[in-house]
């Protein structure tokens, strides 16, 4: 019965962790471009015109136009002028 509970509770303990971890990988884009909309009703992000999208980890994306939508965290482009991905170690 001890055993069951010790397995239980590490179990748990490991499933936290890994949740954790992966509830921190948000991919959050900062934009530029000529023109950016946004729909509050659908959570989405329209930006138009010599458009760069970074996110926290150095992942850059330019094109004409990206449409974001925040809820599930996709972006979608016609054409992909420039991808661009930085890993910075300190």
């Amino acid at each position: 019965m001890q055993n069951k509970f010790f397995f239980i509770f590490f179990f748990g303990l490991f499933f936290f962790q890994i949740n954790a971890s992966f509830s921190q990988q948000k991919d959050i884009y900062n934009f530029s471009a000529d023109k950016i909309t946004y729909s509050q009703d659908n959570n989405i992000i329209e930006a138009t015109g010599n458009v760069v999208a970074k996110n926290q980890e150095g992942k850059q994306i330019s094109s004409e136009k990206i449409i974001y939508n925040k809820t599930t965290q996709l972006i979608k482009t016609l054409e992909i002028l420039n991808f661009l991905i930085l890993k910075i170690e300190y």
